[in-house]
C-alpha cells in the first residue's frame, strides 16, 4: 500500500478532495447516470471521500474511482471558468498534474 501522504503535497491531495467533492453533487452528475460514468454508485464515492487520503491507492477499485472522478472533474464544466473556481482551487492544469502524478 502505498501512502498518498507520503506521495503527494498537501495541495495536491486537496485537489483530489475537491474532485471528490465534484463528483458527489448530484445537480452536476445526476443519480441516473452516475454509475455509468463513474463505474461504482454514489456511495461508495462518499466512503472514498471519508477516507481519503487513507486509501489503497493499489487497490484497482480505489484507482478507478479517483481516475474517473479526476477525469470526470477535468472533463466537467467544459471551459466553463467560472464554474470551475466554484469548486476548485487549483487550475485544471494542476488537476491534470496530480492525475499524472498518481498514476502516470
Amino acid at each position: 500500500m502505498r501512502n498518498i501522504a507520503q506521495q503527494l503535497t498537501d495541495k495536491e491531495i486537496v485537489n483530489v478532495l475537491e474532485c471528490l467533492n465534484l463528483v458527489l453533487i448530484e445537480d452536476l452528475f445526476e443519480e441516473w447516470e452516475f454509475e455509468t460514468l463513474f463505474g461504482v454508485e454514489r456511495a461508495s464515492y462518499f466512503k472514498l471521500k471519508h477516507s481519503w487520503p487513507n486509501v489503497d491507492i493499489d487497490d484497482i477499485n480505489v484507482e478507478n474511482m479517483l481516475m474517473n472522478a479526476m477525469n470526470n472533474s477535468l472533463g466537467y464544466p467544459w471551459g466553463n471558468e467560472k464554474m470551475w473556481k466554484q469548486y476548485f482551487s487549483a487550475t485544471p492544469k494542476e488537476v491534470e498534474d496530480t492525475l499524472k502524478k498518481l498514476f502516470f
